[in-house]
């Protein structure tokens, strides 16, 4: 059976674009009433979903046809959104020229998206992760077609790039200096605020932000007494942070039996300065000597919300970044936007990975009796959730045998994390 977020074959296409302009009474009585323009859609449980223009002229991609509720498209950028599921819609305009659009996922599928009337969209089998997916536009000809830039934007060819564009396949990358705030802002050299630069594909224009860069340097003259001073001091005070937190900490905090256990992080609802006013999110780490060579253990007790991702969401979402130490940095001895396209190169290796391996049940002792928690595993490396009425469990592990674990809440959470901080 074709799911969602299959590729679509040109006769379903067409399909797709008839069913635009033979729509049920219902939906084009709300089209009446709304002053909607459905440019193209596609099912999605049992609703219609995709690129609507409303009465201003404003295209959205939405998750309904029959309202707006989505991010609105003001360029030809894609843009997606969460559906249920744990699918993703993602959407937007086609350049001029442009008649076809193709979507490739996290898993590295090409998805042919549905497209008529200048727009396109598709549904991923994927959870909305917040990044945007590659997307690759082409004439009737199959020939890719790049989104015009701003002509006033300065572009240079990244020289020192080696990296294939995930859109189009094409190495052929340009580093673009917007004179604008479209593409966000980053501290510049001298103080002040300056446009984010971006790369893009010189063949499909698909383009990802450079962002801003910082780049820790050693220096082997440094006081070694000095140093260590620094760092005691640094302790001290982290540990007094650590102990003012934890009295304020309204929940159980989850560990392993049998592990020492620290504070790895935390976090919470923020005032807009960066502080986190309500703890909502406690993250143990749990080192130890006693399952081989440096196995990792680290297991976070957070509140559930209103806007909860699915176990499953959650474990790839943690897996992605557990898989981090599993991949070698690049090398850093490249220009800025040649390291940009290297790190979001790995980055997206990262997320293949995360997203091939198969979700299952497996049980982990919780409360003193077995628990079935949504399971990932890449190599030695895995993850597993479980959502209790109030709590999410989310435990991150590698060279540890998940039945070796005992999961219960710390009976004197200020004296045993803080006591075994460091170790």
């Amino acid at each position: 059976m074709r799911g969602p977020g299959a590729q679509w074959p040109f006769s379903a296409l067409r399909k797709q674009s008839h069913q635009i302009v033979t729509l049920g009474r219902s939906a084009a009585w709300k089209n009446a009433i709304m002053n909607l323009t459905f440019l193209v859609f596609v099912e999605h449980d049992g609703e219609s979903v995709g690129v609507v223009r409303d009465r201003a002229g404003v295209a959205w991609l939405s998750d309904s046809t029959e309202r707006v509720c989505g991010p609105r498209l003001d360029d030809l950028r894609p843009e997606h959104v969460g559906l249920a599921d744990d699918r993703m819609l993602i959407g937007g305009l086609l350049p001029p020229g442009a008649v076809s659009a193709e979507v490739v996922d996290d898993a590295g599928e090409r998805h042919v998206a549905a497209a008529a009337n200048g727009a396109y969209v598709t549904v991923l089998d994927q959870p909305a992760t917040g990044r945007p997916c590659p997307v690759c536009c082409r004439d009737d000809e199959g020939t890719p077609v790049a989104p015009g830039l701003p002509a006033s934007w300065e572009r240079t060819a990244v020289l020192d790039a080696e990296e294939s564009c995930p859109a189009c396949g094409a190495v052929s990358w340009d580093e673009v200096r917007p004179n604008d705030g479209s593409r966000g802002s980053r501290g510049a050299l001298g103080g002040g605020m300056e446009p984010t630069p971006l790369v893009v594909c010189r063949s499909c224009g698909y383009e990802e932000s450079v962002g801003s860069w910082v780049i820790a340097e050693r220096r082997p003259d440094a006081d070694p007494e000095a140093a260590a001073r620094a760092r005691r001091a640094f302790e001290q005070a982290q540990q007094e942070r650590h102990r003012a937190l934890l009295t304020e900490v309204e929940f159980p905090i989850y560990a392993a039996e049998g592990f020492s256990a620290g504070i790895a992080g935390h976090g919470g609802p923020s005032s807009g300065t960066g502080n986190v006013h309500r703890v909502t999110q406690i993250s143990v780490a749990q080192p130890t000597k006693a399952h081989g060579p440096e196995p990792r253990l680290i297991i976070e007790t957070a509140v559930n919300d209103e806007f909860q991702d699915s176990e499953q969401a959650l474990a790839r979402r943690e897996l992605e970044g557990w898989l981090h130490e599993e991949m070698p940095p690049p090398a850093v001895e490249r220009s800025e936007a040649g390291r940009a396209i290297a790190w979001h190169s790995v980055d997206r290796e990262r997320r293949k990975l995360a997203a091939h391996a198969q979700v299952s049940e497996r049980s982990l002792v919780l409360d003193g009796r077995p628990t079935s928690f949504a399971f990932l595993a890449v190599g030695e490396r895995w993850v597993a959730v479980h959502r209790l009425p109030a709590l999410t469990i989310t435990v991150s592990a590698s060279k540890i045998d998940p039945d070796a674990l005992s999961i219960r809440p710390i009976d004197r959470p200020v004296e045993e994390l803080l006591g075994n901080h460091g170790e």
